[in-house]
């Protein structure tokens, strides 16, 4: 967790380890509980001191706040400081004594020498590089992934018109009440894969544009990465919906077992895709991943040289790469008591290339019908 995303190294959160590079910039203090640059510093002393009240997010509060646009929304600026340990309290007592400060808050520093200047530089430039790149996927994810108007009209459409493993008779007692989040999920997925498969792979491309390198690359490289990883994007995008909701393990599980039901009673091969999904879903959910972790994710996913008919993979690789660091960055500032997240969600990439290889032909077979 961080607060104006210092990405290399994870300020702002005292777990953090004290051996990261960017923990001996002498910027760096021991501020209002936690490591703090100057700039947050103050920022949270101002918005405490005079009670400040600030535009509700446009965004429903889902800015991702790094240091390159840590003055685009204060809400959510302001929002993040709270949960991260700054107290508003020690504001209001100012200066803590040093005996009040935890052992080992200490932020070592070295007398400054022009090699370290340079390599202070050459830091603040990568850091700035990756922030800038950690944005732009992820207002790309936000631009191009489906918007809860659209997951309402296809929910409540779905639901209405086929619910899977219900008989006719009950019909009409679906229509009067609200139907339950399995219905919802399900019904959402099934008509993705059946009726709105081009509009989604559509939004893919549009994502894939957005991503800072794709449009240098070689032509025929951007439609083949395309052409292998549409469907391995479009099932992490599936699983992050459906682990959206504070309840969605109950309503996934209670989607396994309609799935089940249904493909004893009958073979059906969108079915047993839908069931995929929802298996790969309750796993994936374990990793407990923010919405950025999951766009640098799919950004992943995309930028695989070993798609059929890469051209040029260095080009390719170099882009992944990059994407890779700042994703492993991102996860472990944002997960610091779990050093085994990035690793799990690396061995999920067989898996999702072996869902897409193994359901590719089923998929578009139904998009022809």
């Amino acid at each position: 967790m961080i607060i104006c995303g210092q990405i290399l190294t994870g300020v702002h959160n005292d777990r953090i380890h004290h051996s990261l590079p960017d923990m001996r910039r002498p910027s760096l203090r021991f501020h209002y509980g936690v490591h703090a640059c100057e700039g947050c510093k103050g920022f949270f002393r101002r918005s405490i001191q005079h009670n400040v009240k600030y535009r509700e997010c446009a965004k429903g509060d889902e800015c991702l706040v790094m240091r390159i646009n840590r003055n685009r929304c204060q809400y959510c600026r302001l929002k993040k400081c709270l949960p991260l340990g700054m107290s508003k309290d020690a504001v209001r007592l100012g200066r803590c004594p040093k005996k009040c400060k935890p052992k080992g808050t200490r932020v070592p520093t070295s007398p400054k020498s022009p090699t370290s200047s340079a390599s202070s530089k050459m830091e603040d430039d990568l850091q700035m590089k990756m922030e800038h790149l950690i944005l732009s996927i992820h207002d790309a994810q936000k631009k191009t992934v489906w918007d809860k108007s659209i997951t309402e009209k296809v929910s409540e459409r779905s639901t209405n018109s086929n619910s899977v493993g219900s008989s006719e008779a009950t019909a009409d007692h679906r229509a009067k009440r609200k139907p339950e989040p399995s219905e919802v999920k399900l019904g959402f997925i099934l008509d993705i894969i059946e009726n709105n498969l081009t509009a989604s792979v559509t939004q893919i491309i549009s994502f894939a544009k957005l991503i800072p390198g794709f449009l240098t690359l070689d032509k025929d490289d951007q439609i083949n990465l395309l052409k292998g990883s549409s469907l391995e994007i479009l099932l992490v995008r599936l699983s992050q919906f459906s682990i959206m909701s504070s309840d969605h393990v109950a309503a996934l599980e209670r989607c396994q077992q309609i799935l089940q039901k249904s493909l004893e009673e009958k073979a059906d091969p969108i079915l047993e895709i839908t069931s995929e999904v929802v298996d790969f879903a309750l796993k994936f959910r374990t990793l407990n991943l923010s919405a950025c972790e999951v766009a640098l994710f799919t950004a992943i996913l995309l930028f695989s040289s070993d798609h059929s008919g890469v051209k040029y993979p260095r080009d390719v690789e170099t882009i992944q790469l990059s994407i890779i660091q700042a994703l492993q960055a991102r996860v472990s500032v944002n997960h610091p008591n779990d050093p085994s997240i990035f690793p799990r969600l690396m061995t999920k990439i067989p898996d999702i290339r072996q869902f897409s290889v193994l359901n590719s032909d089923k998929i578009l077979t139904t998009a022809q019908m």
